[in-house]
């Protein structure tokens, strides 16, 4: 199982974790939806307790991964699997 904090305004704001059983998991913190100054990650990810689930990476956290021959650098350097995008 991977797991990656997910920060907003350089605050952790909750995790990120590809299942065991396949899929992705999304879960706020608890301190980070009690405070309600603070904004949600996205708007495809508003303020709720319960975890967010897809069978495939969300869209938002794959738009953030680098592309092209960045990301063909990053994963020779690093050895993973290019196809991973999680890892």
């Amino acid at each position: 199982m991977c797991r990656a904090r997910a920060y907003c305004l350089g605050v952790s704001a909750g995790a990120l974790t590809e299942l065991l059983e396949g899929g992705f998991e999304f879960r706020y913190l608890p301190d980070y939806l009690e405070n309600r100054g603070l904004p949600a990650i996205s708007l495809t990810f508003p303020h709720q307790p319960d975890p967010y689930r897809s069978p495939v990476l969300f869209s938002f956290f794959f738009g953030l991964l680098v592309e092209g021959e960045n990301k063909a650098i990053q994963c020779r350097v690093l050895q993973i699997d290019e196809r991973k995008h999680f890892t």
